[in-house]
């Protein structure tokens, strides 16, 4: 079964349009997990909505000490500490659910609760200390900097500790299926596979796309140097520093796309590639597609004194040539990808990205 057609099975199995949006994703599959997903989902937007940080009780605590170090030393430290609004368990619970009677309405007491931790310790708010003062000394150590600094954490860091229980709860669902990754803008369309990924798209959108899926199919099917020119160049150098007045001389691999010029590499292009995609996407735009260098990684360890260029071939190490030359090859599809994908970006427009399950 080929790519096209196991998606086309499980977009007939799973409608992309009755997913659930997490984040900038949507999400399809068996009944159950999407329904388990929605429903923490819901729970996460009802609670990102309202001040979490004002369900707590803010105070300095003095008890906190870094791990030792290697003297045994360790570090003292005062901290903000956030702890639930009530004195006893019980009374925490109740005016948390007062607090969010809408939302406990909804989702239930247990299920709420579970995710707002009794304490949340934020950031220190003193430099840290070798011995540790008395409590009542402590307030001498405080810093307005990093008590500043804490309190504007707090506001993202205090919220974060209990949405992040729900997105973790989310992700740790989802984790349990195989993800199949699916571009939508139509989903009555039609599949077509671009670049490795599917889209489902409309017909317009296939015929000002597809020329993009041919193109992108013969520089897979074609070896790399069949469209770039491979070299070690030996114009490196890093650059000098106080410990280095001299700077290090270095040869690396370099790919350049054939042609001896600009002119030279459009040439060369309409000439390789099929004559319907130059038609189709023209010259100018396919030039840009192609990056003319790649520089990859270095051939030779940091040399202070620049050999001859005849002399630096003994500086060559063999096994970083053929890794070299691979990564490179790597980058330059990497690059023309990513290219193709901006193109299709400036066609498609919106893209909702669809991930099936299974």
């Amino acid at each position: 079964m080929s790519k096209l057609e196991r998606y086309a099975e499980l977009v007939r199995e799973h409608n992309p349009e009755n997913g659930v949006a997490v984040d900038e994703r949507v999400f399809v599959g068996p009944d159950e997990v999407i329904e388990r997903v929605g429903k923490l989902e819901q729970l996460y937007r009802a609670l990102k909505g309202i001040d979490i940080l004002a369900l707590y009780d803010r105070r300095i605590a003095h008890d906190g000490m870094h791990d030792e170090d290697i003297y045994d030393h360790g570090r003292y430290y005062a901290y903000l500490r956030f702890e639930l609004k009530g004195q006893s368990r019980e009374e925490k619970e109740e005016n948390l659910v007062n607090a969010l009677a809408p939302v406990v309405e909804q989702f239930g007491r247990e299920a709420v609760f579970k995710y707002f931790p009794g304490v949340i310790k934020g950031r220190s708010v003193t430099e840290d200390l070798k011995i540790r003062p008395e409590n009542e000394d402590y307030p001498s150590y405080y810093s307005d900097f990093r008590t500043n600094y804490a309190e504007k954490m707090a506001l993202e860091e205090v919220p974060d500790k209990v949405l992040s229980q729900i997105r973790n709860e989310e992700d740790a669902l989802l984790e349990e299926y195989d993800w199949n990754t699916l571009y939508v803008t139509d989903s009555k369309g039609k599949l077509i596979e671009i670049c490795g990924d599917v889209y489902l798209i409309t017909d317009s959108e296939i015929e000002e796309t597809k020329v993009y899926a041919a193109l992108w199919n013969f520089i897979i099917e074609n070896n790399e140097d069949s469209l770039y020119d491979f070299s070690i160049a030996t114009d490196g150098e890093y650059p000098k520093d106080e410990y280095n007045p001299f700077g290090r001389y270095y040869a690396y691999v370099k790919l350049e796309l054939k042609g001896l010029s600009d002119e030279g590499r459009k040439k060369f292009l309409e000439d390789i590639l099929p004559e319907d995609i130059v038609k189709k996407i023209g010259i100018d735009d396919l030039i840009q597609i192609f990056p003319k260098t790649v520089n990859g990684d270095p051939v030779t360890q940091p040399l202070t004194l620049r050999p001859d260029e005849e002399e630096f071939p003994s500086y060559f190490n063999q096994k970083k040539i053929e890794k070299g030359k691979e990564r490179a090859y790597k980058q330059v599809i990497y690059k023309i990808r990513a290219a193709i994908v901006e193109k299709l970006a400036g066609i498609l427009g919106e893209v909702k990205k669809v991930i099936i399950l299974e």
